[in-house]
């Protein structure tokens, strides 16, 4: 199928578009996350395929002198000279440093968001994002929160407010399109590697 001839009527992700939103995977913040294991997994599987895709990647600390900096189970994921945006609000979109890198990438109009806590910082980042008018995708097994309540409760509010839930792997090879990608490879790869 030609995609010069496609017309989408729905939210399709779409690389050129897309940026990834990395939140406050901080040292003393992880460990007391609902399911930690699966949230480090799934993130760095999500990270690795928007560098594998070249999409443009953000990432933020909450008040880093007290709650630590990025874990180095994310960071190794991340280019040396990657450099995370410190913060005191709890939205993302609040802080002007945030605001001040999405210039950079103009024709951002769809935001992954991965991170914690999915009833905090995630939630009112999204709240944010979706009034500004990004479309806000959220792969729901990248996300933690302290208990399972609280993140699925933020989960139905953040639906009902016009966020799109979903999973990693489904954005992966959402972007990925075919698999005559040339990509494919790397990606089936990829994500047999974090299963």
């Amino acid at each position: 199928m030609n995609d010069s001839i496609l017309t989408f009527k729905t939210k399709r992700l779409r690389i050129e578009q897309t940026l990834l939103l990395l939140i406050d995977f901080q040292e003393k913040l992880i460990p007391t996350m609902e399911d930690p294991t699966g949230l480090l997994k799934n993130s760095a599987l999500m990270i690795e395929g928007a560098r594998l895709f070249s999409v443009p990647i953000l990432a933020t600390e909450q008040y880093p002198k007290g709650l630590g900096r990025t874990l180095e189970t994310i960071r190794k994921h991340l280019p040396d000279d990657f450099e995370f945006i410190p913060k005191l609000e709890y939205s993302c979109f609040g802080n002007e440093a945030v605001r001040q890198q999405f210039a950079n990438w103009p024709s951002t109009k769809q935001i992954v968001i991965v991170g914690i806590e999915t009833h905090i910082c995630v939630l009112q980042t999204a709240l944010d994002l979706l009034d500004q008018g990004f479309d806000v995708i959220l792969p729901v097994d990248a996300l933690n929160a302290s208990t399972l309540l609280k993140h699925e409760t933020a989960l139905k509010r953040l639906e009902k407010s016009g966020a799109i839930l979903t999973t990693v792997e489904s954005i992966l090879f959402e972007w990925g399109i075919t698999a005559e990608n040339k990509k494919f490879k790397e990606l089936s790869r990829l994500v047999k590697m974090f299963k």
